[in-house]
């Protein structure tokens, strides 16, 4: 498996003994099609950026939690674009996921430490949620 991703890492400390936190059913194997053991609406900062967060033409920051396998993303207002990449690069001109209003999409990231969420053409509320093992 590469280590060399190109996202922001979280670091691997307590990885290994949170995803091994599924939930198992009575014969205790891993039910499948179950990411995650709960839910949870604010990122992983001092102050928690808490959903829903109204996103602008200036890059909104997430911090992902250590604990979560999969974020969800719901644009209310206007779209939004996500990227993985650092907002102070020319990626948001080529490496960006555009999620129009009102499309839910969920996003693997268990290894990643940061996404960030742009505003289109104005302000967006956006609600997002992290899937949590």
């Amino acid at each position: 498996m590469p280590s060399n991703y190109t996202f922001n890492q979280k670091s691997q400390g307590s990885l290994p003994s949170l995803f091994n936190t599924l939930s198992v059913d009575g014969a205790h194997q891993v039910i499948t099609g179950i990411v995650g053991n709960g839910f949870q609406t604010s990122d992983a900062t001092a102050t928690p950026i808490t959903s829903p967060v109204s996103v602008a033409t200036t890059a909104q920051v997430i911090n992902i939690p250590q604990s979560a396998a999969e974020i969800n993303i719901l644009p209310k207002t206007q779209s939004v674009y996500i990227s993985e990449s650092n907002t102070a690069t020319s990626g948001w001109t080529t490496n960006y996921i555009e999620i129009p209003v009102g499309q839910q999409v969920t996003l693997d990231v268990a290894k990643t430490s940061k996404i960030y969420l742009l505003g289109g053409s104005g302000t967006s509320v956006v609600s997002f949620w992290f899937n949590i093992v």
